[in-house]
This record gives structure tokens, C-alpha cells and sequence, in this order.
């Protein structure tokens, strides 16, 4: 019976873990689509009316400096007609050309400083907002062990170590760093009946990630098998797509350019990125 309640309680908790995951997401979406429909708002309002946007200097004044009567029509948004269909109020400042060419470059140069909303829909203002990473804390729920595998490889990947596993069978598994057997990092993990569960978790590495020569081919290939199995999830990779283009996609999502190298040698050989990441024609 105690195991029982264990199981259900695991499975309460992969719930809400699954629901707090969902929420953020949607809070996410509806974040985007407000700011993109504010977008959209300010720029269908900025655009100039056809037939208004010049207005006439008077043909008819008292003589005074010409300069008075010159009107500025730079980010001028011409109100509507009126009801006696005179055209609108036609009240606009009165300033010199070489006051508002200066005021309109000084305006240029704010809106260049200034934070676009556009550049915040894709995260470009938060250079690690593309480089979110699955989280990896004692008591972290995951639907398997080999989704918590994937999750400490893409880890490894950002960082530059090599992740690998050290013992596993169908309900534990062991993950240690490659780069130096004494490397005190570690983690470990148990399957449950519907869930897996980060029970040990040691980030701390004392190999400064240099690789142990011995461990690199098999460290590398464990890395492309990965990048082969998660970069459909995040790009579309055809026939076209060149090496240059998949080393940016890695980059946002992982923040490195390790296997640069590897596209490159590729592509040097004739067969593009279609033989490194779709295992050739």
C-alpha cells in the first residue's frame, strides 16, 4: 500500500510539474502576442495618410520673414476631415527648417538607442533567452531517464565537456564527466512507474573541460548523434541548408560552435550537411 501512495504522489507531482510547464508556456505565448499586436497597432498608425502628408506654404502673408511661414511636415499625422469638409485643423508649430532637420536627426538618434519591442518577440535584447537550458536540480521531474540523459548532454554541449554515461540499467542511471575520470561531477537518477526523478546532482567539475584524448572520438559522436536526434525540433534541415546556417542554429539554442569543425570538414568533402546531420542521400 505505501508503495502505492509512493506512485501516486510521484505522478501528482509529475502533474504539476507538467501544468507549471504548460502555464509558463502559455504566459509566454500571450506575452508575444500582445507585444506583436502593439506592433502591429503602432505601425499601421505610423503610416502617412496618401494626399496629406504636404502641406502648402500661404499665398497670401504680411510681408514678414519667409521662414516663419514654413511648416514642418516631418512625423506629421494629419488629423481628419472635419464636418464642414474644410480638411481638418491646420494649426501646426511654426519652426525653422534648420531647427526641426536638428530635432528630427536628435529624434533619429533616440529611436537607434532605444530597445525595440520587435528585437524582445525573439529575444535578441537577452542574448540568453535562446540559450535556456533544461533544468538540472535534485527533485526535477522528467518523463524518463533518457530525457534526463539529453537534458545533461545539452548541458555538456553549451559548457564544453563531455557528458557520458557511467552505469544504467532499466530503473537508475549514472552520468559522469568524460573529460577526467576524477572530475568530481555526477548525477544521478531513478525511474519511477510513470516518471524519472533527479535523486544526486554534483555541477561542480575540477577538469577545467579539457577532454581526455582517449574519450574524444566516442565523446564527439555522442554529441552529433544527439545534435541529429534534437535538430529537427528547433530547424528545418534539407537538401539546401548549409553548414553555416546549422552552426548559427546550434549556437541560439546551445550557445557554442564546437562542431563547427565537423560541418566544415564536410562540406569540404563535397557532401554539404546533408551527409553530417541526415546520414547522407
Amino acid at each position: 500500500m505505501a508503495d502505492k501512495v509512493s506512485a501516486l504522489r510521484l505522478q501528482v507531482n509529475a502533474a504539476e510539474f507538467l501544468l507549471k510547464s504548460l502555464q509558463d508556456q502559455l504566459k509566454e505565448a500571450e506575452r508575444q502576442a500582445s507585444l506583436l499586436q502593439e506592433n502591429n497597432n503602432l505601425a499601421g498608425n505610423a503610416l502617412p495618410q496618401a494626399g496629406n502628408g504636404f502641406i502648402p506654404p500661404p499665398t497670401s502673408g504680411t510681408g514678414g520673414d519667409e521662414s516663419t511661414h514654413r511648416r514642418s511636415n516631418v512625423n506629421h499625422l494629419p488629423e481628419g476631415p472635419s464636418e464642414d469638409g474644410a480638411g481638418g485643423n491646420t494649426n501646426v508649430n511654426v519652426e525653422p527648417t534648420g531647427q526641426t532637420a536638428l530635432q528630427d536627426d536628435n529624434a533619429l538618434n533616440d529611436d537607434e538607442d532605444a530597445p525595440h519591442e520587435d528585437d524582445d518577440l525573439f529575444g535578441l535584447d537577452d542574448p540568453t533567452q535562446e540559450h535556456r537550458l533544461p533544468t538540472l536540480e535534485v527533485g526535477t521531474i522528467y518523463p524518463s531517464l533518457e530525457s534526463i540523459k539529453q537534458a545533461a548532454v545539452a548541458h555538456a554541449i553549451s559548457q564544453g565537456w563531455t557528458c557520458g554515461v557511467d552505469k544504467r540499467d532499466r530503473s537508475r542511471l549514472l552520468l559522469k564527466c568524460r573529460s577526467d575520470p576524477s572530475c568530481p561531477f555526477h548525477l544521478r537518477a531513478e525511474q519511477y512507474e510513470d516518471a524519472a526523478r533527479i535523486c544526486s546532482y554534483k555541477p561542480e567539475h575540477s577538469c577545467n573541460f579539457q577532454p581526455d584524448q582517449s574519450h574524444v572520438p566516442r565523446g564527439h559522436a555522442t554529441h552529433l548523434r544527439f545534435l541529429r536526434e534534437q535538430l529537427p525540433s528547433f530547424m528545418t534541415v534539407d537538401e539546401s541548408t548549409t553548414a553555416r546556417e546549422v552552426s548559427d542554429a546550434i549556437f541560439q539554442r546551445f550557445g557554442t560552435r564546437r562542431v563547427r569543425g565537423a560541418e566544415e570538414e564536410a562540406e569540404a568533402r563535397g557532401g554539404g550537411v546533408r551527409d553530417l546531420w541526415c546520414g547522407g542521400s
